[in-house]
């Protein structure tokens, strides 16, 4: 087996967390936008047509809603499971690394 090395940057990590926090709410945002659009539409084009094209989108909805959220999870995860983790396991390795004796 290949020897793999690992490599975490905590600040690059929390970085990419909070740009993707950034972009699951501007998502959001978006999706409120989207459903305010289309329920306008009703006054402006009343046909079965128009039905149908309303109901796929509240059909499609909550699968907007749910990759919105699990954009968030992925965020969340980034923080307390890879940065946190790494940076707690740099500090113990320094801590480590002063407490070995120089030889004499």
């Amino acid at each position: 087996m290949a020897n793999k090395e690992l490599f975490v940057n905590p600040e690059e990590i929390r970085s990419c967390s909070n740009q993707l926090t950034t972009y699951a709410d501007q998502m959001k945002d978006t999706l409120d936008n989207l459903v305010v659009k289309m329920d306008s539409t009703e006054a402006l084009y009343q046909a079965q047509s128009a039905t149908d094209m309303r109901d796929k989108f509240t059909e499609l909805k909550p699968q907007f809603e749910k990759f919105t959220a699990y954009v968030k999870k992925v965020a969340t995860y980034l923080i307390q499971n890879v940065a946190e983790p790494a940076e707690v396991t740099d500090q113990v390795a320094s801590q480590n690394v002063a407490n070995i004796k120089k030889p004499l």
